[in-house]
């Protein structure tokens, strides 16, 4: 009967604990069997009192085939010296004992540590900084986004927990990077004076790894819900097969190169580029899926749907919602002989930032009858304020349309803007406005310029009743 135990293994100069904790193990019954990147697989056996060394050799490899010369030479070393090979992974070698006080396997502490060094840079190091370059190029494109979309961003939990995510990946690695060099140097000046290689494992360190894990797992696990309950489950489902198959593809075809004697160079070219392969493909694929299938936007909210002609022989399906909004086209307009409009309220609730977005919409058609959007944002800071605002009354180089500041005593604000476009008649206003007030902004994108009368509407039913 197997069991499995998983082993929070930060760093490699973590060993003196990995020694511990497989003796620990033995004891209680556990044998450690073989192991992988996080499990770590136990035999059950009757509990005994085995030693554990973990070595570091620079030849091993997760591509190698099988032991190459020097490592067969290095294990027959330990054998004669009372250690058994027990597993390996990349280049961290486990030995164990059954006699009481085996021999050190290692006794020059100089060779040991800059073996270790060796391994790192190769194991530890270098995956450390391209993941490091891989996320902080994610975080380039976050907060590119936030600063392409400030609002949008602000007011989305998914975008900010994502940003979070980046940030803290990048924080953590730089960290577990310069915890490893630092212990290296000060090992180096113990050696240099006489002494041994500096435990680098204390009770303190690994709470706080054990504590950004839960945080990360927590994060992700978020997201994840989030993805859960408001997408369809097409993309979920592309999504979340990702991971999955890009694990089946990537260590499928190490073992199965391995088990053909491939050498580990082939095996890492090979199976690197069949891993990018299927990447690109995948993407690929994601995009054709999406373009063919049309995955539906996925709703908790009760709707119609109405098969609407776009042109001849042509007919798309539209949902219309029936939400209760603050103010409608009925309001400010009057009655309105049209029963396929679509009624819809939208929320939107992070640390930073409270949207309410409201609309009334048509399918497209000539002849159509008004529409009507305006979303109310309350910033929870003067900062996030300024933000909304900046970005709210931000003319686009590309466009013509332009910006007019209104009279505050017109609907009672703080500062009030509607935009225009230039005519040789004049100015030509589009109705849509930016409103701001003490402890929120309004944006209201209309299809005509309020009269007086619209005005005061607007007044009594949004102001008002936002109170």
């Amino acid at each position: 009967m197997k069991t499995t135990k998983r082993l929070m293994l930060m760093n490699y100069n973590y060993y003196k604990e990995i020694e511990q904790k497989l003796e620990h193990y033995a004891k209680k019954g556990l044998v450690l069997e073989k192991m992988g990147p996080y499990l770590w697989t136990f035999k059950k056996t009757e509990p005994q009192n085995l030693k554990y060394t973990v070595t570091y050799f620079a030849e091993g490899s997760v591509f190698n085939s099988h032991p190459t010369d020097n490592q067969q030479t290095y294990f027959d070393y330990a054998k004669a010296a009372g250690w058994d090979f027990v597993c390996e992974y990349n280049q961290m070698q486990i030995f164990s004992s059954s006699l009481e006080n085996p021999p050190e396997f290692e006794t020059d502490e100089k060779e040991k540590l800059e073996n270790i060094h060796k391994c790192m840079k190769k194991s530890f190091v270098a995956p450390q900084l391209l993941m490091l370059a891989i996320f902080a190029f994610n975080l380039f494109l976050r907060l590119n986004s936030l600063k392409r979309n400030p609002t949008d961003f602000l007011s989305s939990n998914i975008d900010l927990a994502t940003l979070l995510m980046f940030f803290s990946i990048i924080l953590y690695s730089s960290y577990t990077l310069i915890n490893y060099y630092m212990w290296y140097k000060k090992s180096q000046k113990s050696v240099a004076m006489g002494g041994s290689i500096i435990d680098n494992f204390n009770k303190t360190r690994r709470y706080f790894d054990i504590g950004y894990l839960i945080f990360l797992f927590s994060l992700v696990g978020y997201m994840f819900i989030h993805l859960l309950t408001n997408t369809t489950f097409g993309i979920i489902a592309l999504s979340v097969a990702q991971l999955p198959l890009f694990a089946l593809v990537f260590w499928g075809s190490i073992t199965l190169l391995k088990r053909r004697k491939i050498s580990a160079k082939a095996n890492r070219i090979i199976s690197i580029s069949l891993l990018i392969l299927t990447g690109v493909l995948y993407l690929g694929f994601i995009f054709y899926s999406i373009s063919q299938f049309s995955f539906p936007e996925r709703s908790n909210k009760p709707y119609t749907t109405v098969d609407w002609e776009m042109y001849e022989g042509m007919t798309k399906e539209y949902r219309l919602y029936s939400d209760k909004i603050p103010i409608t086209c009925e309001d400010l307009y009057g009655n309105i002989d049209f029963e396929y409009y679509s009624y819809e309220t939208g929320e939107e609730y992070t640390p930073l930032l409270h949207r309410n977005h409201y609309s009334q919409t048509r399918p497209p058609m000539k002849n159509a009858p008004p529409e009507l959007e305006y979303s109310i944002y309350k910033p929870k800071f003067e900062f996030v304020k300024n933000i909304v605002v900046s970005d709210l009354t931000k003319l686009d180089d590309w466009s013509d349309r332009k910006l007019e500041t209104l009279d505050n005593a017109i609907f009672s604000t703080e500062k009030a803007y509607a935009f225009y476009y230039e005519e040789p008649n004049g100015k030509l206003f589009s109705g849509e406005y930016i409103l701001v007030f003490t402890d929120k902004i309004i944006h209201i994108d209309a299809e005509t310029p309020f009269t007086d009368e619209q005005i005061e509407i607007v007044k009594s039913k949004l102001l008002i009743g936002q109170q």
